[in-house]
């Protein structure tokens, strides 16, 4: 079978800047005739604090056919940015495998010690400073909690584990390959960033039929609605508020069990078969 050539493609999807960025000149120089279509992964991107931010994704982003937003609040974001994308802009929420991560029903036994599971690499953007202080709120309730993923935070984060006195409950696994079987492990996610996309560790969580406690930020407030039940809201720059949330779950089996066979049903909106679906259909209108 011959390697397929540049010239031999109809859509180039590109992801994340720089990348986004350089496409359009390489499809430019390659003389491409393919249609250009790229993803806006969330509302908060750094370069838009630079003086040099809006000249140049005014250039770049002329040059896409389409662009996806993970989530609502991402295409209104984008087009308060970039007015002039606005027919351009769809949503196409991230996707996970769903049946990866449901590895049985939500239902968890009543555990002594609840497991707390959280998800992410270990910097500023996920806040790991509050949520640890956080639990420091929580001396007089019995339960673990499980940090997933490494990071440059890491020696900081161990210290004040050591200086809160809770090295008996907070417990550093690093990094994993096994995290869908962790967290049908665990009782209660929890992800307190600073900002962050439609998050898919998050949607992961749900789908192995834990509740959520994660940031209240406009990304996570689509997903987690009053209707779906599946979880709580918390202030990310509030460790009391975190901790008290925290209290009700951790106190309240069957609120558990609820939230989680809730979380669950939701995740399902999320699987990875609906959105490549919808990415087909975009695909077959930008050819």
């Amino acid at each position: 079978m011959r390697r397929p050539e540049w010239k031999d493609f109809d859509i180039i999807h590109a992801q994340l800047f720089p990348s986004q960025f350089f496409m359009p000149i390489a499809a430019k120089a390659l003389g491409l005739k393919a249609s250009l279509i790229t993803t806006e992964q969330g509302s908060f991107t750094h370069r838009r604090d630079k003086f040099w931010g809006k000249p140049v994704d005014n250039w770049f982003y002329q040059f896409y056919d389409k662009i996806t937003c993970v989530s609502g609040h991402t295409l209104d974001n984008m087009v308060n940015w970039m007015p002039q994308t606005r027919e351009k802009l769809v949503v196409i929420q991230n996707g996970v495998d769903y049946h990866q991560y449901a590895l049985g029903t939500a239902d968890r036994p009543d555990r002594n010690k609840p497991i707390i599971v959280s998800v992410g690499r270990l910097t500023h953007q996920k806040n790991y400073e509050t949520t640890i202080k956080a639990l420091a709120h929580l001396q007089d309730v019995p339960f673990e909690y499980w940090i997933l993923g490494t990071g440059e935070l890491e020696e900081s984060l161990r210290n004040m584990v050591a200086e809160l006195k809770l090295e008996d409950k907070v417990k550093f696994l690093g990094f994993r390959n096994d995290i869908p079987e962790l967290l049908n492990k665990g009782d209660v996610f929890l992800l307190a960033s600073h900002w962050e996309g439609l998050s898919l560790a998050m949607v992961e969580a749900m789908a192995a039929g834990l509740p959520v406690v994660v940031s209240d930020i406009p990304e996570a407030r689509e997903a987690v609605t009053p209707q779906s039940g599946c979880g709580v809201l918390v202030n990310p720059n509030s460790e009391t508020d975190i901790a008290a949330k925290l209290r009700s779950l951790l106190m309240d089996y069957p609120l558990r069990q609820e939230m989680g066979h809730k979380a669950q049903v939701r995740a399902a909106d999320f699987d990875m078969g609906r959105i490549v679906q919808e990415y087909l259909n975009l695909y077959r209108t930008a050819v």
